[in-house]
């Protein structure tokens, strides 16, 4: 632990970059829809969900508190969305269920790094995990047009989809984004929800969103990490969309979190070239621009054969300012370096503000909320790898105090 004092994180915002007549707040409103499950339509304007909430890690506001998800939902002055994403857990941080007596909820930390190097060091908030219930509760009060993108790894999809049909409050004003990792098909998910006790019309209010990471793709397909068959693994992520279908979920969109790197594999001649064009040796990493290019194909065929929302992601990995590199908050546990050489190529493509959109995507989770926002309105673009590091040049340093409400 670090006195805020002695905290990296320089007190800096990002800066909206309005067109001539145009207000912030109309540009929130038209690309941070109220009722976005109610009223949204494919042929709406594209769609930014801040992930994890916004953000102010120099005041000591860590992604995924309540106070950056209210920020991101109830907004101040005319900076007032409606929609944010929160990751979930089934125990610990974003419970789903109550803690037991005596137990308390942990506070969110700050981490801290030097030069480019990740450290143990943290600064502590003042600002609790807040129970999920009681999140959507409060959240929901400052805004009731808001919009939650719960998303739940592993088991935790089907438990929280059997745990949320109990509260009718939430249901138009969620969703829940599930992965293939647990569940293998459509049916299979129907059956680990309805093992959980979920109310029995929960197929007609759960709005469910299934969200085909690259990873997962030669798991589906029944084939080896490194095995490079387009052909078996654009098959598995077909059947594993269509089988969501054929279940007769409330589906919301399709989640296709692809980078573009897969734009570099070339099917004929099997052969991937990374971002500054090098051919790409490492079998693990010539396989993992293989999967992006399969989301990448994924995308107009769901568009074509599913008509439903695309859902891409805009996750940034690393920041950068005044020469010093600076990471994402964690809440728990110990931060992981992402390696570095090819495979970083797709993780900082996700990082450029814009890149979803331009890959398909109708609506977007993303770290850098406002930057994309820019890109939406045509006020500034930015591309990689000038652009990778948040925050980028139109970024400013605020006259409040750094680390000021730790």
């Amino acid at each position: 632990m670090i006195p805020p004092k002695d905290s990296v994180w320089p007190d800096i915002q990002p800066e909206l970059i309005l067109p001539a007549g145009m207000t912030a707040a109309e540009v929130w409103t038209k690309h941070s829809q109220p009722n976005l499950l109610t009223f949204y339509d494919v042929t709406d304007p594209k769609q930014l969900v801040p992930h994890r909430g916004l953000p102010d890690h120099a005041h000591g506001i860590s992604d995924g508190s309540m106070e950056a998800l209210s920020i991101a939902t109830a907004g101040v002055d005319e900076n007032r969305g409606n929609l944010a994403e929160l990751d979930t857990l089934y125990k610990g941080p974003w419970s789903s269920f109550s803690l037991q007596p005596g137990e308390e909820m942990p506070y969110f930390i700050i981490r801290d790094v030097q030069a480019s190097q990740y450290t143990q060091q943290y600064i502590p908030t003042n600002n609790k995990v807040t129970e999920l219930i009681h999140a959507l509760y409060l959240l929901m009060r400052k805004n009731s047009k808001a919009t939650l993108f719960l998303d739940a790894r592993y088991e935790d999809g089907a438990k929280l989809t059997a745990f949320l049909s109990k509260h009718q409050f939430a249901h138009d004003n969620s969703l829940i984004q599930i992965y293939p990792y647990t569940n293998r098909s459509g049916a299979e998910f129907v059956n680990e929800v309805e093992h959980w006790k979920a109310e029995l019309s929960w197929k007609r209010k759960m709005w469910i969103v299934p969200v085909l990471n690259g990873d997962t793709l030669p798991q589906l397909a029944g084939i080896k990490n490194k095995e490079l068959d387009y052909h078996k693994l654009f098959k598995a992520g077909q059947n594993w969309f269509s089988s969501m279908v054929k279940a007769d979920l409330k589906i919301f969109g399709f989640g296709i979190p692809a980078s573009g790197v897969g734009q570099h594999f070339d099917l004929e001649s099997q052969v991937a070239y990374d971002l500054d064009g090098k051919v790409i040796d490492d079998p693990v990493i010539k396989a993992m621009f293989l999967w992006d290019r399969v989301l990448l194909d994924l995308i107009p065929w769901a568009k074509k054969e599913h008509p439903l929302p695309i859902i891409g992601v805009s996750i940034t990995y690393g920041y950068s300012y005044n020469g010093q590199r600076y990471t994402n908050s964690f809440h728990t546990g110990y931060p992981v370096a992402w390696p570095a050489g090819a495979e970083s190529h797709g993780k900082e493509l996700m990082a450029v503000p814009g890149n979803p959109f331009m890959l398909g995507a109708d609506i977007v989770i993303c770290d850098r909320a406002v930057d994309n926002l820019n890109t939406l309105l045509g006020t500034k673009m930015y591309s990689w790898p000038k652009d990778v590091n948040y925050p980028p040049l139109n970024a400013k340093q605020t006259d409040g105090q750094r680390c000021a409400k730790l």
